[in-house]
């Protein structure tokens, strides 16, 4: 059980944590950039060494838990091989290492599973059960209270074996219903400081910082768990993650948002357009990393047919909580087999999995 107690001063703090980290082995910024060169021969042996159906599934990441699809139904494909990653919705520390034990000897002998989590600050407590709540992250005003909650935050995922933190939250918050105090604040100046030092935190913790929910979901109305919501004109908050991205943030998490009046204006949501995922996140901000989907149990892309495929002929890496694993890898299957194009992203994208998990130590 993991009782956090109140934050010591963070002077206080910083100057214990000195003493003691880091923590785990540190994730270089440029792993999926310019990872070093026995990385990539190893990524290509394992890769090499995988049916294709297994290289798709690298892509895939399903819920477990008490929030998460039937634990059997978990236990099956990552039995047989057929997913990369776990996210842990609602349980215990202790469940969630007793999970990961037990997945674990599931995929050996095999590529291990990677192990996600939603542990902003503010959301936490409604993931990780008995523990008490943290500071809320609007509340966060200094780099050195930013350094300290990533601290334990890190200490807690690396113990239960998670590598993966779905944060920070890079939208700006001035009155949207579903991002309120889960933003640094409604300043694009101090966001994106202290969205940077909880990113930098994290990768020298060893912890994979995910910035979200691209392009921006703070000044748009309604929430995208419920709906589909717009972003209506230009793309305000922006500048956040392009600053971020050309400092070298590794992965980004792309929401379920749609855009009006816009050059850009699509119906479907981000997370499904290629104008969105590729042509601007990937070729005009020059996004090198990890592309991340939020996850497809929301009512924003409830009434979107094929929601998780679409997503990946966009050019997301990892499609997060699809509702039919099978049907989305059979669907990648068949279109890999007809486009040549399709096929070579695909690889792309299973390989920067495969890399994070070389960096995280999955393989020793």
């Amino acid at each position: 059980m993991y009782l956090t107690m109140p934050l010591p001063k963070p002077s206080a703090l910083l100057l214990f944590l000195c003493l003691i980290k880091p923590l785990h082995g540190q994730l270089p910024k440029d792993l999926f950039s310019d990872p070093a060169p026995r990385a990539a021969h190893f990524v290509d042996s394992v890769y090499n060494s995988l049916t294709t159906k297994e290289r798709v599934g690298q892509m895939v990441f399903v819920a477990a838990g008490s929030f998460g699809i039937p634990y059997s139904e978990v236990q099956r494909l990552a039995g047989s091989r057929q997913i990369g990653g776990i996210i842990f919705l609602g349980g215990t520390a202790s469940g969630f290492a007793q999970m990961k034990k037990e997945l674990d000897s599931l995929t050996q002998p095999g590529v291990p599973l990677t192990y996600s989590i939603d542990a902003e600050p503010s959301l936490i407590p409604y993931k990780l059960k008995n523990i008490t709540e943290f500071a809320k992250t609007n509340s966060l005003d200094s780099k050195q209270a930013v350094d300290s909650v990533v601290y334990i935050i890190d200490s807690m995922l690396l113990e239960i074996g998670i590598g993966i933190n779905y944060a920070p939250v890079c939208d700006l918050s001035p009155k949207n219903e579903v991002i309120k105090h889960r933003s640094f604040g409604a300043n694009t100046d101090s966001v994106t400081m202290l969205a940077k030092e909880f990113v930098q935190s994290s990768l020298r913790d060893g912890v994979l910082p995910v910035i979200k929910h691209f392009p921006g979901h703070g000044l748009v109305q309604g929430d995208s768990h419920k709906q589909l919501v717009y972003i209506d004109g230009p793309m305000k908050e922006l500048p956040i993650f392009r600053h971020l991205i050309s400092w070298g943030a590794p992965c980004v998490m792309v929401g379920h948002i749609a855009l009006r009046n816009n050059t850009l204006a699509t119906e479907l949501p981000a997370t499904c357009s290629r104008e969105i995922v590729t042509k601007l996140l990937r070729d005009s901000l020059g996004f090198q990393g990890l592309i991340v989907t939020d996850a497809f149990n929301m009512g924003a892309v409830a009434n979107i047919p094929n929601a998780p495929f679409l997503a990946m002929q966009a050019g997301c890496d990892i499609v997060l909580m699809p509702n039919n694993v099978d049907q989305l890898l059979n669907q990648a299957l068949i279109k890999a087999k007809e486009d040549e194009h399709f096929a070579l992203q695909l690889e792309t994208s299973a390989k920067k999995v495969l890399l994070l998990k070389y960096y995280q130590g999955l393989f020793d």
